[in-house]
């Protein structure tokens, strides 16, 4: 019985560990289709031993985080024309909190990728 328990809860973990792996893939392996949406906010951040360097920090991973993210909608396609194309967008915090922290600073923000279907001749304002 004992075994038959063991047993039965190594397949539970199994299969939680094989859920988690894939709900942790690229947006974009999720299917083909362009989503026409926003994700969940990804968080920028960064440190430094003045409030300039931090702010520095965080640009650049601003920049890290917004490459990261970009390529998910390069391989999606749009179902209403053929003329459009799946456009990367991204929102994000007007600007960084930076507080001190310890010896230094730290700058901390947001940003929220997303795909979208867009005409050539479409503008975003």
């Amino acid at each position: 019985m004992k075994a038959l328990t063991r047993f039965g809860f190594r397949t539970i973990a199994l299969a939680l560990a094989i859920a988690a792996a894939a709900s942790t893939a690229s947006i974009a392996d999720a299917g083909a289709k362009c989503p026409n949406r926003f994700f969940k906010k990804v968080q920028v951040k960064g440190v430094g031993d003045t409030q300039p360097n931090a702010q520095t920090a965080y640009d650049n991973d601003l920049a890290k985080k917004i490459a990261a993210a970009k390529p998910d909608c390069d391989k999606l396609e749009c179902e209403e024309s053929d003329s459009e194309s799946c456009t990367f967008l991204h929102t994000q915090s007007k600007k960084a909190k930076c507080t001190p922290q310890g010896p230094g600073f730290k700058c901390v923000g947001w940003i929220r990728p997303g795909c979208f279907c867009q005409e050539p001749d479409e503008e975003i304002k």
